[in-house]
Order: structure tokens, then C-alpha cells, then sequence
């Protein structure tokens, strides 16, 4: 794999943001998709080719860079531009180029990949951000977000897609933490190694027979927060954590300081 990425820099030992901002379509797309007769414009990360500096990255950690390319670009309006698909494309291409916001998560994340193997990006630095293991447990129990109870009781829950519980996040949004959380819960929510979805279905259980309120949407609100602080403490999620971090830590821009 190196010497593929060596031919792809020409044996140099540094490459610049400009470089790989000219193979955005190369990594990044964006589609029409229809359901229910409803039309979705959806931003997606896509696999290099083999060949490419970039490819092992993306080859596996697809779930953050999907998470990266939906939350951290101003898609308003994006729609105005469904109806002719090279415009839309050329759209979103400039709207990558032009966001300062994604364009330093999605750098700070390649610098230290490519440190890995030697290569710098020789006009772009950054150092890992420091962050307690609580501020990713924080962020990782909001991406299950209980939402209604139906008409026998039972509770109806968003887990990690769809959740709406990120916009009313207290502190700053974060959104490589964020990233970085979503991954480790996709990963887990596969291949069940630390059986997280029968611990949330087990606080689920024991928190619906607490008597929160007679109203339905303050029962929720006071349920989603109960859960989400016992969620926090669980030790099963603090494994699904340390088992992402470890395998990403090499080219993941923060370090935890208290892991």
C-alpha cells in the first residue's frame, strides 16, 4: 500500500490541500434519490481508486466520512439544483472547495493519516485535539433518541440515523467527535461485540415504568434525558469507545487525555 501511495505523489514526501481538493469528486458525490414519491438530494463519501493517496482511509472509515460530508456543508438550497444533475454536482463540488468548515475537519483528518506514512501536507498543520473520554460519551448517547410512544406503549426510537437530537446540543458542536462517535455505534451496531443494542433495549424497559408524567411529550423529554445519563455511565459503551479508538487512533485527529 505505500508504494502505491508513493506513486501517486510521484515519490514526493509532501503534497498540498490544493492536490486533493482537485479529487473531491473523486471522493465525494451527491445524487437525487426518490421515496415515496418524495425526492431526497443525498451526500455521500465514495471509494478512490486503489491507486489513490486517499483509498485505505476511506476504504475503512467510511461511516465518519459519511457523517463529515452531511453535517459539516451548507447544503441550503441544495434542492434549486435537483433538476439538472451537472449542475447539482457542480454545485456541490463548489460548496466543498468554498466551506472553511469541512474543508479543516476533513484536512486535520488527512494530515494525520498521511503522517502516518511519512507525507506531510506542506500547507496544512494541526496538532490532535485533547478531549476527556466523558465528552465522547456526551456525544455518543445522543445518537439514541427515543421519540414517541405508539398506541400499545411502546417506546418508538431513532438510533444513530435520523436523530434530530444533535441541533439542541448544549455545548459546541463538535463534528469529528461526532464522526467519530457515529462510526464506533455503526461498527458495534454490526457486529455486536458488546451487545449494545440490549443494554439500550434494557434502560428502555426499566426507565417506561417510571412514572416521568402524565403527558406524553414531557414523559420523552424527561425519559431521554434519564437515558442518556445512564447511557453515559454504562461500561459496554465506554468498550465500543476504546475499541474505535484504538483501531483509529493512528490517523484520528484527537486524543483522548484520560483513556
Amino acid at each position: 500500500m505505500l508504494a502505491l501511495i508513493l506513486s501517486i505523489i510521484l515519490f514526493s514526501t509532501n503534497i498540498s490541500t490544493k492536490e486533493i481538493r482537485k479529487d473531491f469528486d473523486k471522493l465525494f458525490r451527491i445524487s437525487v434519490k426518490y421515496e415515496k414519491n418524495v425526492r431526497y438530494v443525498i451526500a455521500e463519501p465514495i471509494l478512490p481508486p486503489k491507486n489513490h493517496i486517499l483509498h485505505e482511509l476511506f476504504l475503512y472509515n467510511r461511516f465518519y466520512f459519511e457523517y463529515l460530508i452531511k453535517n459539516a456543508v451548507d447544503y441550503r438550497n441544495i434542492q434549486d439544483f435537483a433538476d439538472d444533475t451537472t449542475i447539482l454536482k457542480s454545485e456541490f463540488l463548489t460548496r466543498l472547495d468554498t466551506s472553511k468548515s469541512f474543508n479543516s475537519l476533513f484536512f486535520r483528518t488527512v494530515h494525520h493519516y498521511l503522517q502516518q506514512h511519512n507525507i506531510e501536507l506542506k500547507d496544512f498543520k494541526s496538532q490532535p485535539e485533547e478531549v476527556l473520554l466523558e465528552q465522547l460519551l456526551l456525544i455518543a448517547v445522543r445518537f439514541f433518541e427515543p421519540y414517541r410512544i405508539d398506541d400499545n406503549g411502546i417506546i418508538l426510537s431513532n438510533i444513530i440515523n435520523n436523530i434530530t437530537s444533535m441541533s439542541d446540543y448544549e455545548l459546541s458542536r463538535n463534528y469529528i467527535i461526532e464522526a467519530f462517535c457515529y462510526q464506533a455505534l455503526i461498527n458495534e451496531m454490526h457486529i455486536k461485540k458488546h451487545n449494545l443494542n440490549i443494554t439500550f433495549a434494557r434502560l428502555i424497559q426499566e426507565l417506561n415504568q417510571f412514572p416521568f408524567s402524565i403527558d406524553e411529550d414531557l414523559k420523552i423529554k424527561r425519559l431521554q434525558g434519564a437515558l442518556w445519563y445512564l447511557f453515559s455511565k454504562d461500561n459496554n459503551l465506554k468498550k465500543v469507545i476504546a475499541d474505535e479508538y484504538q483501531r483509529s487512533k493512528k490517523w484520528l485527529p484527537i486524543s483522548i487525555v484520560n483513556f
